[in-house]
C-alpha cells in the first residue's frame, strides 16, 4: 500500500511541478511586447540601486542597499530598568536579476545587522531563491524565501507605516524557510483580482537542517481583492506597502486567509525562536487578514491562531526530568493610517494576544497600544519615523511600560 509520508510529499510536489509549468500554453503566458534593439544600460537613483542590463535587456541585474538605524527609549514603572539604545536594527544588501527577458528571476538579500540574525547562528544569508516567471498563472519559487503566511510579515520591512511590525506578528509569524512554491499574484488574468500561494518548506527556518527528526512545512494562501488588486509599481511594490502613497483615487481592498501545518517542529515558535534539545511539535497555524486603502487612507487587521498537538514534552536527562514547552495562543491587531499631502503620515495600532490551554507558562496576555507619526522624504527610500508604544503583559514589559523608537531610513 502507498504510504504518504514526508519524502512522498516531496516527490509529489516536485512532480507535480515539473507539469504545472508548461501549463501556461497561450492563454496563460505572459503578455509582452518584442523589445527594440537597445544598447547596454547603466541605471542608479535613490530606490534604484545600481542596475545594469544587457543588449535589448534580455538579461539584467540590480543591487540595492538598505539601513535602518534607530533609537529607543523605554520608560518603566521600575524606573530601575529604564533603557536608551542606539543600533542599527536593518542593514541590508539586496541582488535581484532576471534572465532571458525575466522568464527567470533571481533574488540574493543579506542582514548584517545584529537583529538581522539569529542570535545562536550567525547566519547572514535571508532570501536565496530562483523564480521560473514565463507563466502569469503558475509561477515557481525555489530556495529561501519568507514563507507566505502572515500579511505583515509578507510585507516588506522597509514599508512599514510605524518603526516595527506588531507584536502579535513577532509571536505568530512563519518567517523565512527554504523549500519550494508555486504562485500566482493575477490568477485568470482578472485585474489582480485573484492570487495564491501553495508551498512546501523544511519547516526548521533560514537554512536549517534537522537530522534526527526531519519534518516539513506545508502552507497555503489565498487572496481576494473584488476592487482590482493593489498596483505592483511604485515605491518598493504598493502590494507589500502598508501606507498608501499611490493615493488610490478607486478603493482597493483585499481579503487574505492562510493556513499551515509544520510537523516534526524543532523551534519553539514554529519556523523560528529557540531550538529544543529534545523536544518535537507539530503545529497548525491559520490567519486571517483584510487590507484597505483609499486616497491616503490605509486600514489593515489581522487575526492570527497557533495550535500545537502537546503543550510539552518530558525527558529524563542525567538522572533530571526536564520539560520542553511548545507556544499556542492566538491574537489579531488593528492599524490605521492617514497619509497628508504634505508626506506627513499618522498611524494608530492596537493588538493583543493570548495563550491556549496548556503551554510555555512564559506566554501570557500581552497587549499594545501606540501611535506614530512618519515623514516621506522620498516615499520608503528615504524616511523618518517615531512612535510611541504602552505595552502589557509581554515578557519585558509590566502594566504601564512605554516605548519610544525613532528610526531614519533610506533605501538606495
Amino acid at each position: 500500500m502507498f504510504r504518504f509520508d514526508v519524502r512522498s510529499f516531496y516527490l509529489f510536489f516536485g512532480f507535480f511541478s515539473l507539469f504545472a509549468l508548461p501549463l501556461g500554453a497561450e492563454g496563460e503566458k505572459e503578455t509582452k511586447e518584442v523589445p527594440q534593439s537597445t544598447p547596454p544600460k547603466f541605471e542608479t537613483g535613490l530606490g534604484k540601486g545600481i542596475r545594469l542590463s544587457s543588449e535589448n535587456n534580455v538579461h539584467n541585474i540590480q543591487v540595492r542597499f538598505r539601513a535602518a538605524p534607530r533609537v529607543e527609549q523605554s520608560m518603566n514603572l521600575d524606573q530601575s530598568n529604564d533603557t536608551t539604545n542606539f543600533l542599527v536594527r536593518r542593514t541590508r544588501l539586496a541582488v535581484k536579476g532576471g534572465l532571458f527577458n525575466e522568464e527567470w528571476v533571481f533574488n540574493l538579500q543579506l542582514g548584517f545587522a545584529d537583529r538581522d540574525v539569529e542570535a545562536d547562528r550567525r547566519n547572514n544569508l535571508r532570501d536565496a531563491n530562483i523564480i521560473y516567471n514565463k507563466y502569469r498563472d503558475v509561477k515557481f519559487s525555489f530556495g529561501q524565501m519568507k514563507i507566505p503566511f502572515s500579511r505583515q510579515r509578507w510585507n516588506s520591512s522597509s514599508a512599514m507605516q510605524m518603526v516595527d511590525r506588531s507584536s502579535v506578528t513577532a509571536e505568530f509569524n512563519l518567517d523565512r524557510d527554504v523549500g519550494a512554491m508555486l504562485y500566482s499574484e493575477d490568477l485568470f488574468g482578472a485585474k489582480r483580482k485573484f492570487a495564491y500561494y501553495l508551498g512546501v518548506f523544511g519547516g526548521n527556518g533560514r537554512n536549517r537542517v534537522d537530522t534526527k527528526m526531519p519534518g516539513v512545512l506545508t502552507v497555503g494562501r489565498i487572496i481576494y481583492s473584488p476592487l482590482g488588486g493593489m498596483s505592483k509599481t511604485g515605491s518598493d511594490n504598493d502590494w507589500l506597502s502598508e501606507s498608501d502613497l499611490n493615493r488610490y483615487q478607486d478603493p482597493k481592498i483585499s481579503f487574505g486567509l492562510s493556513g499551515a501545518y509544520n510537523k516534526n517542529s524543532n523551534r519553539s515558535l514554529s519556523t523560528h525562536g529557540t531550538q529544543y534539545d529534545f523536544a518535537r511539535f507539530d503545529y497548525s497555524h491559520a490567519t486571517a487578514d483584510i487590507y484597505f486603502k483609499w486616497m491616503g487612507f490605509s486600514f489593515q487587521t489581522e487575526g492570527i491562531w497557533r495550535r500545537a498537538n502537546a503543550g510539552y514534552v518530558e525527558k529524563e536527562v542525567s538522572n533530571v526530568l526536564k520539560r520542553e514547552y511548545s507556544r499556542s495562543g492566538q491574537g489579531y491587531f488593528v492599524q490605521l493610517g492617514y497619509l497628508f499631502p504634505s508626506n506627513y503620515e499618522v498611524s494608530f495600532r492596537f493588538g493583543e494576544f493570548k495563550p491556549l490551554g496548556e503551554t510555555d507558562p512564559s506566554l501570557k496576555y500581552s497587549r499594545e497600544v501606540g501611535t506614530a507619526i512618519s515623514y516621506y522624504f522620498a516615499e520608503h527610500n528615504l524616511k523618518l519615523q517615531t512612535d510611541v508604544f504602552r505595552y502589557t503583559g509581554v515578557p519585558q514589559a509590566a502594566e504601564g511600560d512605554y516605548q519610544i523608537r525613532s528610526q531614519l531610513q533610506v533605501f538606495y
